[in-house]
């Protein structure tokens, strides 16, 4: 499984990977958790400078949003279209 922690203490978003779903875990204990089977049209935005935000579109609704330090966002919108399906990913520009 592949895990990585995006933020800084008390804010962080524990994200994983096993293959088959991603997880999402904030401070607050809020939980998303999508298959990467149901990612075939994912988007996953541009990060907004003003607010930290980096939000993940399925098909037809928001898989997630994250809001953490510009930083971690990059580096988390990396991680995420790297564990995407290569051949059916979008990135949004």
């Amino acid at each position: 499984m592949n895990k990585i922690t995006l933020g800084l203490p008390p804010h962080c978003h524990k994200v994983s990977c096993d293959g088959r779903m991603i997880k999402i875990k904030d401070s607050g204990n809020n939980k998303w958790a999508f298959p990467l089977s149901g990612t075939e049209n994912a988007v996953v935005e541009e990060v907004n400078d003003e607010t930290g935000l980096l939000t993940i579109h399925g098909k037809d609704k928001i898989l997630a949003t994250l809001e953490m330090p510009i930083r971690f966002c990059e580096v988390g919108r990396g991680w995420l279209l790297d564990k995407l399906p290569k051949k059916k990913r979008v990135k949004l520009k």
